[in-house]
């Protein structure tokens, strides 16, 4: 996914685009993004987009008047593609078609960096079996830096040595603000800082709660791009997909006002604290709010029933099928929806 160039300086593919893909168009003076698709390209003289919606190409044809400037942006693996053209013409039959100009140059910028936050957070970690006490001094999604609590009385010595031999997975607890239970995280040992005692990890076995609580902070330490609040969305929906199939299955441990309330489970309480208010301008959100009420009708309804008593096998059968589906569209739309707001980069 690279730009390569011809020798003279001209881009020879500026996005590795498959036909299909899903890219956004941004028109000079004109404040709306607007959903394509793209369909194909002449190399160096001419790339074709379809607008996706045809009442929307009615609504600002004029505004496609040739020489026209227009941005086209793109998401791939995790890189916002963007690039200035102009308008050659347009095409109303078979398809709303844009033909633009080659783009002479395409920028990029990563949207899915692991950022390094500087932090100062209490955690212990397990060295073969003895606990540790000390600070995380840095933390990303994938891993942190702990430093060993100076008050140890064990030699400096004696300390870097057991690091050094200890096993490459280590167990660390660690606290985060605002919650009460330390995150118990299993880890692997990356590297030893013997200069300032302390060891890098990565993580390698977290629950999915933990994780929502970790990726939860870094939200808001800017550690992470504000479009993962979807991915977070994803991650909150799957965990009261389970925490619904473990309440049909007898777990009693299992509040069921998050099943029978849209607002009451994680991804409500996003939708409607933040997500909808953020993130009203995107095309999809009331889609989303939709299949996230339905899904919590049929839930609820289930719920209901089985507080009833026994129900047949098949009715059960068909609940959690209507559910599986909104749930697979409910995730789709979430992912959608992060890849438009990635692509406007925050």
């Amino acid at each position: 996914m690279v730009t390569s160039s011809d020798g003279n300086g001209a881009p020879m593919y500026p996005v590795s685009l498959e036909v299909g893909s899903e890219v956004t168009l941004d028109i000079a003076k004109v404040c709306t993004r607007i959903k394509c698709e793209f369909i194909g390209m002449s190399l160096q003289h001419y790339i074709i987009i379809k607008i996706v919606n045809p009442d929307i190409h009615t609504k600002i044809q004029r505004s496609l008047a040739p020489e026209t400037s227009v941005t086209i942006r793109c998401l791939q693996d995790g890189i916002v593609y963007a690039f200035v053209s102009t308008v050659i013409s347009t095409l109303n039959a078979p398809d709303k078609l844009i033909f633009i100009t080659y783009p002479s140059s395409v920028m990029e910028k990563a949207v899915r960096q692991q950022l390094r936050v500087r932090c100062n957070l209490p955690a212990k970690v397990n060295l073969d079996g003895e606990i540790y006490n000390g600070v995380v001094i840095d933390i990303s999604r994938k891993g942190c830096l702990f430093t060993f609590s100076k008050s140890r009385s064990l030699r400096r010595e004696a300390l870097i040595a057991k690091c050094s031999h200890s096993l490459e997975e280590i167990g660390l607890q660690l606290q985060l603000p605002g919650v009460v239970a330390d995150l118990a995280i299993k880890c692997l040992k990356r590297n030893l800082r013997p200069d300032d005692i302390a060891i890098g990890v990565e993580f390698r076995d977290m629950a999915d709660e933990d994780t929502i609580l970790l990726h939860e902070y870094l939200l808001n330490v800017d550690a992470l791009p504000k479009h993962y609040n979807f991915t977070l969305a994803v991650m909150r929906h799957a965990v009261w997909m389970r925490r619904l199939r473990a309440f049909l299955d007898g777990a009693t441990d299992v509040s069921t006002g998050e099943f029978s309330s849209s607002h009451e489970c994680g991804l409500g309480r996003w939708l409607y604290s933040e997500g909808m208010k953020t993130y009203s301008y995107l095309e999809g959100m009331t889609e989303l709010e939709n299949a996230h009420n339905q899904l919590h009708n049929l839930a609820n309804d289930l719920v209901l029933k089985s507080r009833l008593g026994p129900f047949s096998t098949d009715e059960k059968g068909f609940y959690l099928l209507q559910i599986d589906n909104i749930s697979l569209r409910l995730t789709d739309l979430l992912t959608n929806l992060e890849r438009q707001a990635a692509t406007g980069v925050e």
